[in-house]
């Protein structure tokens, strides 16, 4: 390898480390993670997760039926509403005791039910919170509705929909330089592998991270957070249990319903450093 290839190498590494080291400590938002009670950033601003979700919701919205009226979204809006009263209850404590806000409740949040059989919930990075027509007629109470609401309420409220924005750049650097390096197919093909298997471990801990979220809030809103508990066990018996939990986005029903063993009705979350892949 002549000396030139060599420097080539040195400023593709260095521009890669330098800007990973970049997403890694940009502070577009800043915000307490109710789950340790720790300070946390993700690059992206509150505006720009706002800007974001605006911009895909129609797309989502169109591709599953669209919005629906009626009581089945006024039962949805009720539940949603209790939540983030509660929620902006606890943060405005937090505000009176530290003298700072969390910061858990800057985004414009709205319930709303898609009018498809999917059966799907789903959260975007402006705070807009879905679950199709599909999901609810399988729900029996009003816990389980809140408990599937809370879980995407933590997605948002621990970023992680803006997170995923991070954690994808990181994969596109790392592809870049290996590619840059080595100019191999055989090691794009690898490196894409591992890019992908990275962001699946990472939205896994998401997941666990969201369930303790929604167990703890519904609890804290008076509903019974076993509701969670139930709508696991659904996804349970609808699992056909096929795919390795490893090369799953979540991880397998029975082991969520484990994961909320002991936690309580209020933050922090003491139990969740064991809840991701430990």
């Amino acid at each position: 390898m002549t000396n030139e290839q060599w420097i080539n190498i040195g400023l593709v590494v260095l521009l890669a480390a330098g800007l990973w080291v970049w997403l890694s400590i940009s502070e577009g938002d800043v915000f307490v993670d109710p789950l340790n009670m720790k300070r946390d950033r993700v690059p992206l601003s509150v505006t720009e997760q706002i800007n974001q979700g605006r911009t895909l919701a129609p797309e989502f919205e169109d591709a599953l039926g669209g919005r629906m009226r009626g009581v089945p979204q006024d039962r949805v809006s009720q539940i949603g509403r209790l939540l983030l009263e509660r929620l902006l209850s606890l943060e405005q404590q937090i505000e009176s005791e530290t003298g700072q806000s969390p910061n858990w409740t800057v985004h414009p949040f709205r319930f709303q039910v898609l009018n498809s059989e999917e059966i799907n919930a789903f959260a975007l990075p402006d705070g807009s919170i879905y679950i199709t027509a599909g999901l609810l007629n399988q729900m029996n109470s009003d816990d389980q509705i809140a408990g599937i609401l809370g879980h995407e309420l933590g997605h948002v409220v621990l970023r992680h929909t803006a997170r995923a924005f991070e954690t994808a750049a990181k994969g596109d650097i790392l592809l870049w330089a290996l590619g840059n390096v080595f100019s191999s197919e055989l090691t794009n093909d690898i490196a894409s592998g591992l890019n992908i298997l990275f962001q699946l471990s990472f939205s896994r801990e998401q997941e666990s991270k969201a369930d303790a979220f929604g167990y703890v809030l519904t609890c804290a809103s008076n509903f019974d957070p076993s509701g969670l508990k139930e709508v696991f066990e659904l996804f349970q018996q609808l699992d056909p249990g096929t795919t390795p939990e490893f090369l799953r986005t979540h991880p397998i029903a029975g082991r969520r319903i484990d994961q909320l063993e002991g936690l309580t009705c209020q933050f922090p979350v003491s139990s969740v450093l064991r809840l991701a892949g430990n």
